[in-house]
């Protein structure tokens, strides 16, 4: 079954293991022997995060829906409802406000576009009669779509700035809620060790007990476990962010320095 398996990106992490080392000595005899002794280095880990099939998809579209009919259910507002009653008040935020924050969803949705179709544009694949680039261009077209992908944090941000006077509440609806659970959903899912025979790095049967065992890592005291899992959580929420397969290989290697210069010190 790990041979059918693809993956979008691999990554390591370094952890202290103890290591058996032989040694050549002499005893006071003149006899040669070997003397073995641990010592501990210092080794990178890999894992791999998975490329999701068809088949994920559809469970993944399942789920989101089964959970935001669940949190209906349990008394959560959808985003409508929220929308229509503060727009029958006249909403919290002015009328500028508004203006603006829909011109920056719109611009949020450009730069999602410009980044798939930086992906897209321009290969090989598409058209045999484009020729493979140069590493200068491919090392151009990355720096390309990071500065699209901190466009996109920046555009967010805004969003969130503004919202701020009323994001409390639309974080309680059904949707919100149940796109964060969405997301870690997938981190349960897509996270895989590296090598010969791939395993799954939650290996549960369902998706309550991984998640619980994901909380577990994230609250324990195994630190090299819960660096695996907070790298795993943010490459794979840059993922589903920017839309699933509109990342590249170099747009996952720019999001894994950003993870070890800001999250990792």
């Amino acid at each position: 079954m790990s041979k059918s398996l693809k993956f979008l990106y691999e990554f390591s992490v370094d952890k202290e293991v103890e290591k058996k080392v032989e040694e050549k000595k002499t005893d006071e005899n003149g006899q040669e022997i070997t003397v073995t002794r641990t010592e501990k280095v210092v080794e990178p880990i890999k894992f791999s995060i998975l490329k999701p099939t068809r088949r994920l998809y559809d469970s993944a579209e399942i789920f989101l829906a089964k959970t935001i009919s669940d949190y209906i259910k349990e008394g959560l507002m959808p985003i409508t409802l929220i929308a229509k009653r503060f727009g029958n008040d006249g909403g919290v935020l002015t009328e500028k406000e508004a203006e603006h924050i829909e011109k920056l969803q719109k611009d949020l949705e450009d730069q999602q576009k410009r980044l798939v179709d930086m992906k897209l544009d321009g290969t090989p694949e598409k058209d045999a009669t484009i020729k493979e680039k140069t590493e200068e261009e491919k090392a151009q077209d990355s720096d390309k779509r990071t500065s699209i992908l901190i466009e996109m944090l920046s555009t967010q941000s805004e969003i969130d700035r503004l919202r701020n006077s009323y994001i409390s509440l639309y974080e309680n609806t059904a949707e919100m809620k149940a796109r964060k659970k969405a997301i870690e959903w997938w981190i349960t899912q897509m996270s895989y060790t590296s090598g010969e025979n791939p395993v799954e790095f939650f290996q549960e049967s369902n998706f309550e007990k991984r998640y619980e065992k994901y909380v577990n890592i994230l609250d324990g005291d195994d630190e090299f476990n819960k660096r695996v899992a907070n790298k795993f959580s943010f490459l794979i929420s840059t993922w589903f962010s920017a839309g699933n397969n509109s990342l590249t290989l170099d747009d996952f290697k720019s999001a894994d320095q950003h993870f070890e210069l800001n999250f990792e010190k």
